[in-house]
């Protein structure tokens, strides 16, 4: 569903910290490496070098000889500069966050727990990146970049000033260990491990600056999947079979201009990241007017209505309350009334990651396509944004909708019918009624699965409500509500 009053998260993030635009209200430390004992000493120096000779058609080492002599070299320098040189810089953003993460890393077990994007996926600058408002990539570690004529190679020139959050620098080969780390069993990460073996032919060295991704077949615009991430090999030279213990709560190098700050680490109640000092980007177009808060506090507050209190007490800058209950029921308050608070509505240009039920296809009866169809039908998502949203959503028809030449306009979501669910179930097998009205098969099996969801006092009701619609249709839905770090863990 389009969500008409919120930002998309990273926009919006992006936007606050920029800007400053907000809804304004008038220590453990982690381990670190140098006092981590715990593990005994480990260099995978010699190891990295040996699975980069193994595989030279992967690793390659050239010379600028080497490069096509007909690439077009690109800057982004016609690109419109994102941000505004008005915002001022320094203090602190407060925000907060449901839960503290399980760990630090962001590969390995856990790794992808809700926090991940606020330390890590938001902060953390990429070869090339997308700009916010135009349909257009502006340069990030790379400066320049070209694509081959077959579409199968992107070549990059990098910044020369690069650094990582710890101060050291940023070289080509660090782009050779990304694949050493992402296909190493070690991570215990296997979608990682799948991806980085499968999606990639060849990475090459041409110099100190310059370097080459290739993929195995083209792609309308490689730049989305060329875009590695880069690790640092000082980092990352201690991976071996222990990985996911020894690195638990190690705090990743980033490109970006926050990282968090192990000196304002409060176990289990916050987490401050602080900006890099002399961050290598902060001169740089697009970079210089965002950025500017000093420190970014995320308190750990598991209830949302607790989080809105101490939001209305000035603990927080700003709260997103797009759902109906906070933009309406508790914005009766004298706060807004006397200009304390500030309400403002943001229409997103493009649509936020959909709210919908996804499915797990591996197992019965979800592997069955007439009952996923019959899902479908039996889901009414209509009463749903009527009633538990007030009108205020849009029901998207699929996941790429609203982006223009890119969503398929004669694809159009399945609307609520009982009926033809129960069709699409009896194909299945499932014609039976049993004493509470749930459809059975001949082998007296219900027509029943679980959906875990995020268990919270916004979330929940309206997956409830989902179970019953869907009880018009035979179908049985169990509902296993989780908190944010559990619900990943699961998944």
């Amino acid at each position: 569903m389009k969500q008409r009053p919120q930002h998309t998260a990273r926009n919006l993030r992006r936007t606050l910290r920029s800007l400053g635009l907000l809804l304004c209200a008038a220590v453990v430390s982690a381990c670190s490496k140098s006092e981590d004992n715990r593990f005994p000493p480990y260099d995978n120096t010699a190891e990295v070098q040996a699975y980069w000779k193994s595989k030279p058609q992967f690793f390659q080492w050239k010379t600028v000889a080497d490069l096509p002599p007909d690439l077009k070299w690109e800057n982004g320098a016609n690109v419109p500069e994102f941000g505004d040189p008005r915002a001022k810089k320094g203090g602190t953003f407060h925000d907060w966050h449901a839960s503290y993460p399980p760990t630090f890393r962001v590969v390995g077990p856990d790794a992808g727990n809700s926090f991940r994007k606020e330390h890590h996926d938001h902060v953390q600058i990429s070869l090339v990146m997308r700009h916010l408002d135009e349909d257009a990539w502006i340069p990030g570690l790379a400066k320049e970049w070209a694509v081959s004529k077959d579409r199968k190679t992107v070549y990059y020139r990098l910044h020369d000033n690069l650094t990582y959050s710890d101060g050291k620098p940023v070289v080509v080969e660090d782009f050779f260990m990304t694949f050493f780390v992402m296909t190493s069993p070690h991570i215990k990460d296997p979608w990682y491990n799948d991806w980085y073996t499968k999606e990639y032919a060849a990475i090459a060295k041409y110099d100190e600056r310059t370097l080459s991704i290739t993929l195995p077949e083209p792609k309308p615009d490689p730049l989305w999947y060329a875009d590695i991430p880069v690790s640092s090999q000082s980092f990352f030279r201690e991976l071996g079979p222990d990985f996911p213990a020894r690195y638990q709560w190690r705090i990743t190098p980033v490109t970006g201009a926050y990282q968090i700050d192990p000196a304002l680490l409060k176990r289990g109640r916050s987490i401050t990241l602080s900006r890099v000092k002399d961050w290598w980007a902060r001169d740089l177009k697009h970079y210089r007017y965002i950025n500017n808060v000093d420190f970014i506090e995320f308190k750990i507050v598991a209830s949302q209505d607790k989080a809105f209190e101490m939001f209305r007490q000035g603990e927080f800058d700003y709260f997103l309350a797009g759902l109906p209950r906070y933009w309406y029921d508790k914005t009766e308050i004298p706060e807004i009334y006397h200009g304390y608070i500030e309400r403002h509505k943001f229409y997103n240009e493009y649509p936020q990651v959909t709210w919908g039920i996804r499915i797990n296809e591996s197992k019965p009866p979800l592997d069955n396509l007439d009952v996923r169809l019959g899902i479908n039908y039996a889901m009414n998502f209509e009463k749903v944004i009527e009633v538990d949203f007030r009108g205020d959503k849009t029901r998207m028809n699929t996941t790429e909708s609203g982006f223009g030449k890119y969503t398929n306009p004669s694809v159009r979501a399945r609307a609520y019918d009982p009926v033809k669910a129960r069709e699409h179930f009896a194909k299945a097998g499932y014609t039976i009624p049993g004493p509470d009205g749930i459809l059975k098969n001949a082998e007296g099996k219900r027509l029943s699965f679980t959906l875990t969801t995020f268990n919270t006092g916004t979330v929940m009701p309206i997956m409830l409500r989902l179970k019953e619609e869907a009880k018009k249709a035979g179908l049985e839905m169990n509902i296993e509500g989780l908190d944010g770090t559990q619900m990943y863990k699961k998944l």
